[in-house]
């Protein structure tokens, strides 16, 4: 328990001597030895003043000898009292000291288990994860396979039944069309979006798709026929031929024909037939379509060849424009995803960068981060606006931590642990100094 002192000059003979002992007193000493000689020598002058009785004199010494030897045994009483509290109190910090360094020690050593335990469990854990979707992988390719396979039968047997209208159609074809200028047939259903037979005439072809369908031909089959048909620039027109069915929106009548546009702008035809293998006489039914199909060739398809060039001059603005917008727009979306990317990569980032300055930190001492810590709250305050940079700070700690050997990197991973991020600004290379931000030194 320390005590608060001030100190007091006295003037002495030059010639004197000061006793040795008295540089061993403590405060409490020195005060009993001032008040004692004080009082002494007082009362003394006044008693030579008023008594020149030697007797008197020295009856008057011995009691206040007995007096003051009585107050300095209670002083020294008091002086054994206070060295025997100090004892007991150095003993007791000494204990406390003990038992705090056993528990931070045993923590350290739980701390440690827990870690390994972590660690072994966090394997155990990745390798039964592995496990799992290695399972997992091998039960998805069983699947696709199965699927596969079963997706595989039925193609085979929709490729069959399919075949076998394509060619009875085109056998059909072959018969009406037999003595008609520079025609011929050809079978395509193996290849993709082109329709299933082709016929050709000497100023138009034809572009046709079979279906033996027992329900109604849909939606489906309708936009696959219109796309094959602007996909096969070299056709004008496209029959989806019906055999057992109508077609779904065009079965008010045997056949109906529909018109859309192709990339230029210009007129194709589709002819939608109903209910093929129903009709008795099929052969006069396709001659009545090749001649529907002549008629709008002649009048409708020349006459637009014609006039086609502003036609395709208008169709280019307009996919033009149309092309334009899509451009600003995917442009616009590019940048959303952009700036989305750069915040998750900045969160990434973070996350990273406090994954190792935790796993930094783990590694050193715990004497610095201790000191570290203490010096910090003693010498370090908030100030807004005010910023310093962790190679200053590091200065002034070493200035008045001579015996600490830290290095440079150490503390500034430490301080990065005490200090909230949103307080760090990174420094622009890997090794630079991190700049804290809103504090300054308590003496500044």
């Amino acid at each position: 328990m320390s005590i608060l002192t001030k100190p007091y000059i006295l003037n002495l003979p030059i010639d004197s001597e000061i006793p040795i002992e008295l540089g061993s007193f403590s405060p409490d000493e020195n005060f009993l030895l001032l008040k004692i000689g004080t009082n002494l020598i007082t009362n003394t002058k006044k008693s030579l003043i008023n008594i020149n009785n030697q007797e008197y004199i020295n009856k008057n010494k011995s009691e206040l000898s007995l007096i003051y030897e009585n107050e300095i045994e209670e002083y020294k009483k008091k002086i054994k009292n206070i060295e025997y509290e100090n004892d007991i109190s150095l003993k007791n910090k000494e204990k406390l000291y003990e038992t705090m360094n056993l528990y931070y020690r045993e923590n350290i050593i739980r701390f440690d288990k827990a870690f390994e335990e972590f660690k072994t469990a966090n394997n155990h854990l990745q390798n039964e994860l592995k496990i799992k979707n290695t399972e997992i992988t091998e039960l998805n390719n069983k699947l696709i396979q199965r699927i596969s396979e079963e997706a595989n039968k039925k193609n085979q047997s929709t490729i069959e039944i399919g075949n076998k209208g394509e060619f009875l159609f085109q056998d059909i074809a072959n018969e009406t069309f037999r003595d008609f200028p520079e025609y011929y047939s050809k079978h395509v259903g193996e290849l993709g979006h082109v329709g299933d037979v082709h016929l050709f005439f000497k100023d138009f072809n034809i572009l046709c798709d079979t279906k033996l369908h027992k329900s109604v031909v849909g939606k489906t089959h309708r936009e696959q026929i219109k796309s094959d048909l602007q996909r096969n620039t070299k056709f004008k027109f496209a029959w989806l031929v019906s055999y057992d069915s109508g077609i779904c929106k065009y079965n008010q009548a045997p056949f109906v024909f529909d018109s859309i546009m192709d990339e230029d702008g210009d007129k194709l035809y589709v002819c939608y037939i109903n209910n093929f293998s129903s009709n008795e006489n099929k052969h006069e039914l396709l001659r009545s379509l090749w001649y529907s199909c002549k008629t709008l060739y002649e009048d409708v398809i020349q006459k637009q060849n014609n006039n086609n060039e502003l036609s395709k001059l208008k169709i280019f603005k307009d996919n033009t424009l149309k092309t334009l917008e899509i451009m600003i727009k995917t442009s616009r979306e590019m940048n959303e995803n952009i700036k989305m990317l750069q915040q998750t990569k900045q969160v990434l980032d973070d996350a990273i960068k406090s994954i190792n300055n935790n796993n930094s930190i783990l590694s050193i001492n715990d004497k610095y981060l201790d000191i570290i810590k203490n010096w910090w709250n003693s010498n370090i305050k908030f100030e807004s606006n005010n910023n310093i940079k962790s190679n200053i700070i590091f200065k002034k700690f070493s200035k008045e931590n001579n015996e600490s050997n830290i290095t440079t990197d150490e503390f500034k991973k430490i301080i990065m642990s005490i200090v909230d991020d949103n307080k760090i600004i990174q420094p622009n290379t890997k090794n630079g100094c991190i700049t804290i931000k809103d504090i300054n030194f308590v003496n500044n």
